[in-house]
């Protein structure tokens, strides 16, 4: 690295172009892994260059990367584990996520290491040789000296690899601008940020993507792994309507019926059942059905909790207010009961739902249920509506 340091300073001194060197420890990420302080070195390196842009100003930060390195980086997120829709290599042009006034542009790319080596020899231009390269621990290494030459030669030829390989990248471009484009309607239609509104028939290769990027929102970095785990719980499962998995960095994921949210768990475990009674509800657009076994609920705001509880009317002293008495205090319970003519010795068998704070949700009479005032479906469209499924 001495040797490079110094054949860049010549360099730029013959050239009179400004030069910023920059030091590190080998010890600040001697505690990662290979591919983790891979990761540490690249983005402090980033990190440096975008803080040489002025605020305030536009600036292009040029990087060397030629078309082989686009090849391997296409080979290595093959053999990590990607999405389909970033099969790709490198990209001629970027923009970080954080510093809108600086655009990454490589401008060699469509350019082959050899063609580059060429124009220099024409030229009697010098060059260095990273001392690296030839080392077989870095996996980048053993993509471009041993799988890239053994794939050429079962191929047959090192530029219709190339070229093969380009036309895959081309097609994962073009899905992701058409998932990128479906996804982002899904998002928009679904009308919430808070939770991810789950569709109501298969759950299909444009949800996933949309539900990638609602995490992503979330500022949650799935990986390939964690983010199949879940596809697989969804489409497996698809009438498993209250779970929890755990996704790393102290978040979980969680399905409370059709809406997934995203919690901290701080140290909280996750995932045990709920008892019998509990009863997850769903966030609708509009109802599938109206039965008995179904229970559909009008909010202004989402009830705490994530389920409803079922029970006998056992709480006979909790306020209730029926649709009715909206504009009048609420009764107890028992005087309602009585109210609808119930007789005393069924009454311990009337079912209510109560919320997750013990609040009187509704109350089964003569066969229909009678909604609180506060959860009467309206005829206007504010709200939530939310759908309980009384059969289970």
């Amino acid at each position: 690295s001495d040797g490079d340091r110094e054949f860049v300073v010549q360099q730029c001194s013959d050239l009179e172009i400004p030069l910023h060197i920059y030091h590190w420890e080998n010890d600040a990420c001697e505690k990662f892994s290979q591919d983790k302080a891979r990761i540490w070195r690249r983005r402090t390196m980033y990190d440096l260059l975008e803080s040489l842009v002025p605020k305030g100003h536009r600036g292009i930060i040029a990087t060397a990367h030629h078309k082989n390195d686009s090849v391997e980086t296409l080979l290595l997120k093959l053999l990590r584990g990607v999405h389909i829709n970033n099969l790709r290599g490198m990209e001629v042009v970027s923009l970080p996520s954080d510093q809108p006034n600086a655009v990454w542009a490589r401008p060699l790319l469509k350019a082959t290491k050899d063609e580059i080596k060429h124009f220099l020899q024409s030229q009697a231009l010098q060059w260095r040789e990273d001392s690296s390269n030839t080392l077989s621990k870095y996996k980048r290494n053993r993509v471009r000296n041993e799988l890239i030459p053994l794939m050429a030669d079962i191929v047959g030829d090192k530029n219709l690899l190339e070229k093969r390989l380009e036309n895959l990248s081309r097609q994962s471009k073009d899905l992701s601008h058409e998932l990128d484009k479906q996804a982002q309607n899904y998002l928009h239609e679904s009308e919430s940020n808070d939770f991810f509104i789950l569709p109501k028939g298969t759950f299909s290769f444009v949800h996933k993507e949309a539900l990638y990027r609602w995490c992503r929102s979330k500022g949650i970095s799935l990986s390939y792994d964690n983010f199949e785990r879940i596809s697989s719980q969804l489409e497996d499962y698809p009438t498993s309507i209250q779970w929890t998995l755990q996704v790393g960095d102290g978040h979980d994921i969680m399905r409370r019926g059709s809406a997934i949210y995203v919690e901290r768990a701080d140290g909280k475990t996750f995932g045990e059942p709920h008892p019998r009674e509990l009863m997850a509800w769903s966030i609708v657009k509009e109802p599938n059905q109206f039965s008995r076994e179904t229970l559909h609920l009008r909010v202004l705001e989402l009830p705490q909790g994530n389920y409803f509880k079922v029970f006998s009317a056992e709480v006979f002293r909790s306020p209730f207010r029926p649709s009715w008495r909206a504009d009048h205090n609420p009764i107890k319970l028992k005087d309602f009961l009585r109210g609808q003519k119930i007789p005393l010795h069924l009454r311990q068998n009337i079912p209510v739902v109560l919320s997750a704070e013990d609040n009187i949700v509704a109350v089964q009479c003569n066969k229909r249920w009678i909604v609180d005032a506060k959860y009467c479906p309206l005829a206007n469209k504010e709200g939530f509506l939310i759908e309980l499924d009384l059969s289970h």
